[in-house]
């Protein structure tokens, strides 16, 4: 085994010092030319991308080292009567369908007569807008520079017409859909490559080893807990294992590094995973923990309100909680919770809230999620034209968040972390800001937030008053105040000058217009549970 290692080195190193060197010197635009009897003469996986990728061709994108590495121990490292298996591990957006699994299973179909390439990933959304549109891509790209159908394209299907090579994908969600699979003709090459392996389930790599006469195996993820086949890979003499960290990516900025690590923490089971490639136990963990949260109650900054007030709204029907989370400048000043059977009612209250502690309707952020969106459109009916704000949709930073729900309770955490606010005194707004919990996506790697409905079954409690609380800041950037105790960017509070701000602190003046910070009762509030009492 050595010396087969010592020769793969050696052709990686020759590989990694020249790409330009394994540039073709024969003509390019004559499919005849290439054509031989065992296959196209190309080289390896790397030439290949040279010569059809007009992006690399061009310079306009450099393949990275590590990935050059592993395109050269699949094309040059098998030996006779042996299964080639390579795991490579790397983070989300790091090319691994792109500029490993593609040019691999394209390369092996037209270098090698009736070759055979299966490729599967758990997800089919994840097959179809990465792995096929990557493989895809590269075949269309082969097809117009030959200006001929060499590559026929189906869906999920894909024929090299000179050599009969195929290329089948199919996403594991069947095991039975695993099996059967082998050569197409006695000797020949039969490739099995699995994308984000680490979500793939055991029936199903159990039912790919029964496939017979394999000849090349490349699986590809990013990482996951340290359990599993995946994991099992990097534990195992029988596979040849790439770690990519973000050093081995140079797209990835050392800035995003660097806010990712002030974010998470550097030892945190996120940046492990996320950027250091390493297996770590993720699947649940908490976005602050209760240490943080009692500290921000503990040690609370100064309090500077503002006088404009803003807000969050988490909204529910069928006698749940709603809860409506009000803000003055860093300061919650108070969180009314109550619960109506019908809707149109609670409705009515929310507007008597708003006019109540004078906030601009264009200053409350609510929850246009499942029964939110109605209630919301009857409070635009109504005049009272709030911001709707979907957790479901796309995250601003979507490298890292599954969703816009998950990248806000992150920044909020920013805020309670960094001291940062006056949080209302509450216990059950407490427990909940510190048993939130998260995980890494399946199949994006993204973080996402437990759902309710799972937390409910973990009994982890719906965090009704911890949303709403969330909601508030969900337009805000840290930190609200500057040492000159003034937002930097918060239209809120570009309405009064600093002067103003601290000449009113200075003299100890500020007054909440008689509205106690905890918020007084209303006197007529039919069926109302105020601040979690019971209903009555």
């Amino acid at each position: 085994m050595a010396p087969f290692r010592q020769s793969v080195e050696a052709q990686i190193k020759s590989a990694t010092t020249d790409q330009e060197s394994r540039l073709p010197k024969a003509s390019i635009t004559d499919a005849k030319g290439w054509a031989g009897a065992n296959g196209f003469k190309i080289k390896d996986p790397l030439m290949l991308l040279h010569i059809y990728d007009p992006y690399v061709r061009d310079h306009d994108v450099k393949v990275h080292t590590w990935q050059i590495q592993v395109m050269t121990l699949f094309a040059h490292g098998k030996l006779p009567d042996k299964v080639l298996r390579i795991a490579a591990c790397a983070n989300n957006g790091s090319g691994k369908s792109q500029f490993l699994i593609a040019p691999c299973a394209v390369w092996l179909a037209m270098a090698n007569v009736e070759a055979n390439c299966v490729i599967t990933s758990a997800s089919g959304t994840q097959l179809d807008r990465q792995t096929f549109y990557a493989v895809s891509r590269l075949c269309r790209f082969i097809n117009e520079l030959h200006g001929e159908i060499l590559w026929k394209i189906n869906y999920r299907s894909l024929t090299f017409i000179p050599t009969k090579s195929k290329i089948q994908l199919f996403a594991t969600d069947d095991a039975g859909l695993a099996e059967g699979y082998h050569t197409l003709r006695p000797d020949g090459e039969f490739a099995i490559f699995v994308d984000e392996a680490k979500t793939v389930t055991e029936p199903i790599f159990e039912a790919l080893a029964r496939c017979n006469n394999l000849t090349r195996r490349l699986d590809v993820s990013s990482p996951g807990a340290p359990s599993g086949h995946f994991y099992g890979c990097f534990e195992s003499e029988r596979w040849h294992r790439f770690k990519v960290t973000y050093r081995d990516c140079p797209h990835i900025s050392q800035d995003e590094v660097d806010e990712a690590r002030e974010r998470f923490g550097e030892n945190s089971a996120w940046f492990r995973s996320a950027y250091l490639a390493e297996f770590c136990s993720i699947d649940e963990m908490l976005v602050m923990t209760f240490e943080e949260v009692m500290r921000a109650y503990r040690t609370p900054p100064v309090a500077l309100p503002t006088g404009i007030r803003y807000g969050g709204l988490d909204l529910a029907a069928g006698g749940d909680e709603n809860v409506f989370s009000i803000f003055d400048g860093n300061k919650q000043i108070a969180m009314p919770c109550f619960r109506y059977d019908d809707t149109t009612d609670a409705v009515d209250h929310v507007k008597g809230l708003i006019n109540r502690y004078k906030i601009p309707p264009e200053n409350v952020n609510a929850d246009d999620g499942g029964v939110g969106k109605s209630m919301i459109d009857q409070l635009w009916k109504d005049g009272f034209q709030v911001n709707r704000v979907l957790n479901q949709t796309r995250a601003i930073d979507n490298a890292t968040y599954g969703n816009r729900g998950a990248e806000m309770w992150f920044n909020f955490a920013i805020f309670l972390k960094n001291l940062d606010l006056v949080l209302f005194d509450d216990d059950a707004l407490r427990r909940q800001l510190a048993t939130r919990y998260y995980m890494q996506g399946a199949v994006h790697g993204k973080i996402v937030l437990e759902s309710k409905r799972v937390a409910r079954a973990k009994g982890h409690g719906s965090p009704d008053r911890a949303d709403g609380t969330v909601l508030a800041l969900a337009d805000k950037e840290y930190p609200l105040y500057s040492n000159e105790h003034l937002v930097k960017n918060s239209r809120l509070l570009r309405r009064r000058s600093p002067k103003d701000i601290i000449a009113e602190y200075d003299k100890n003046k500020y007054s909440f217009s008689g509205v106690d910070a905890r918020g007084d009762k209303p006197k007529s509030a039919p069926v109302y549970g105020y601040m979690g009492a019971s209903r009555n």
